[in-house]
């Protein structure tokens, strides 16, 4: 997915049909004949959500690195606790609501995310 433009990956494990990372776990729509083991979690940038507190299981953990206003969007660096970056487009307006600053503890939820399980896997 990455040649149609950023997207972030994260590495997570396929179990009981969900894709576990970091804390976070995302529905698996279709896990016939996956078994249990690796699979990649893509998310574009403007499919994440910040939020001050944890919404719910599907939440991850993150620290704000980078802040980086861009016109009708702010583009958001966040670190992960095992150091990965993830980068979150947020509409202009929500960057303002949120009112965020660098070092800030937040959890990002994917409105949207895909999972693919390596074909040796299938």
């Amino acid at each position: 997915m990455d040649f149609l433009g950023n997207v972030n990956v994260f590495r997570s494990r396929i179990e009981g049909g969900q894709a576990l990372l970091g804390g976070m776990s995302v529905a698996v729509s279709d896990t016939k004949g996956h078994a249990p083991g690796p699979a990649n979690v893509y998310v574009r940038p403007h499919e994440l959500e910040i939020e001050r507190t944890r919404a719910s299981d599907a939440s991850l953990k993150a620290h704000v690195a980078r802040i980086n206003p861009a016109g009708s969007s702010a583009k958001i660096a966040l670190t992960c606790a095992d150091g990965a970056e993830v980068q979150v487009d947020l509409p202009y307006e929500r960057f303002r609501e949120l009112n965020l600053q660098t070092g800030e503890l937040v959890y990002v939820t994917a409105r949207r995310a895909r999972v693919f399980v390596p074909e040796y896997q299938i």
